[in-house]
């Protein structure tokens, strides 16, 4: 394909980009506007606004909880080197909530996929858990209002989504 686009320039140096696009049955706008959509993705899926883990030893292995604008990742670790990864996206979240103790918290994550299915991370700390809810909960309104989370540096979205949570009804 590049050998055909270098052809057509040499063969017509003032050959613009629709003319290419109409001699190769081609869009290139379209090729372009999927490129950047793809390059904001990658930007989103680079930011960790936050991990937390669990209190060893109440749990051996600790897990992980790990939040990006897209998506919260929970690590359980079930023995050496043996993990299981758990995804579920912001936008399948329909339920975040923290049940606390003297000196706990878990962290129950519900999403639409699988209604049978609930993530749940004991044993963490207390305002880690709290904090993990406020992010996740911020992330799903502005997900809901369209927000586009790429144009923030991490440590501006996690604070900005942090208090959005904090406003929002826990769900």
């Amino acid at each position: 394909r590049r050998l055909d686009i270098l052809y057509l320039v040499y063969k017509d140096p003032g050959i613009t980009v629709s003319g290419i696009s109409e001699k190769m049955n081609n869009n290139f706008a379209s090729i372009s506007s999927h490129t950047n959509k793809l390059d904001n993705l990658v930007k989103k899926s680079d930011k960790n606004l936050l991990t937390i883990s669990t209190v060893f030893p109440f749990t051996l292995f600790p897990n992980t909880v790990s939040i990006d604008p897209d998506k919260v990742t929970v690590t359980f670790k079930e023995f050496f080197a043996s993990n299981n990864y758990q995804t579920v996206l912001i936008k399948e979240i329909t339920n975040v909530e923290v049940q606390t103790d003297l000196f706990f918290g878990s962290l129950k994550i519900k999403d639409s996929g699988n209604r049978a299915h609930i993530m749940l991370v004991k044993f963490l700390k207390k305002k880690e858990a709290e904090k993990a809810r406020e992010i996740i909960q911020g992330l799903i309104v502005g997900t809901k209002q369209g927000i586009d989370f790429t144009q923030f540096e991490p440590e501006t979205l996690t604070k900005k989504v942090e208090e959005l949570g904090q406003s929002a009804p826990q769900s």
